[in-house]
């Protein structure tokens, strides 16, 4: 009983994980291709709450990747458009 109740909260985490990690790929993606892309059009693309885009997008700030926002085109972009994740630095 104990093993299965093991083998399933495995199973969930590793799902979970694999969800988040694509949510953040997609979203670096998006801005990747579409500088200024605001918080709504991410949110509404990747049906996500907008409060979830801002945290994912500081986990990839933490990461590593030099994403901005513009005050003035309100928006998100990569800094020097190039993205360390596609390995754009070399």
């Amino acid at each position: 009983k104990y093993f299965l109740l093991s083998a399933y909260r495995k199973q969930k985490k590793t799902e979970n994980f694999s969800v988040t990690l694509a949510n953040a790929i997609m979203i670096l993606s998006l801005i990747r291709k579409q500088p200024y892309i605001t918080s709504a059009e991410l949110s509404e693309k990747l049906e996500l709450s907008q409060r979830s885009i801002q945290r994912y997008i500081e986990t990839l700030r933490v990461a590593g990747e030099w994403i901005e926002y513009s005050a003035e085109k309100k928006g998100w972009m990569l800094s020097a458009g190039k993205s360390v994740l596609w390995g754009d630095f070399e």
